[in-house]
């Protein structure tokens, strides 16, 4: 269980705006708008099992849990995770609803799978209110790998 002293753990994922001759984003937020939600793949080195476990618990004890989704050096979007799978360096996964996916990589296989809802662009305060999990700087966006751990 998470204690009241434990802050909610959030994502910032950093994608590609331009994926398979697709717009990322737009991509996204279309089959969000149609369906409810949409399942996000990240490609690349994955995210340790512990915090998929960790992310799963707090969805488990309704706790919001955002993803902010990055390109460069802009966390230009939030959504709010409803579902999370996979973990593991480098262990890649199928996307676990093809319908969810957008199609032009429902077929790939991904080393994380995020459900987001409600996808929808950041506000300055949401920015400022983020900071490094374990520490106390703020998140470091020039050079980011491609997923780091935050609180607000």
């Amino acid at each position: 269980m998470i204690s009241d002293k434990k802050k909610p753990l959030h994502l910032i994922i950093r994608y590609n705006p331009i994926f398979n001759g697709k717009d990322t984003l737009k991509e996204h937020i279309e089959l969000d708008k149609q369906i409810g939600a949409v399942w996000w793949g990240k490609f690349g080195v994955g995210v340790a099992p512990k915090i998929v476990e960790q992310i799963k618990l707090q969805l488990e004890e309704k706790v919001t849990t955002y993803a902010y989704l990055s390109t460069k050096s802009n966390i230009g979007h939030k959504a709010r995770i409803v579902g999370i799978t996979g973990g593991g360096a480098r262990t890649l996964y199928p996307t676990p609803e093809a319908l969810s996916t957008p199609q032009y990589y429902r077929k790939d296989n991904c080393t994380l799978w995020v459900k987001l809802a409600g996808i929808k662009e950041t506000t300055n305060k949401d920015i400022e209110n983020l900071f490094l999990y374990n520490g106390y700087g703020k998140p470091d966006l020039s050079g980011m790998k491609g997923i780091i751990y935050v609180r607000n």
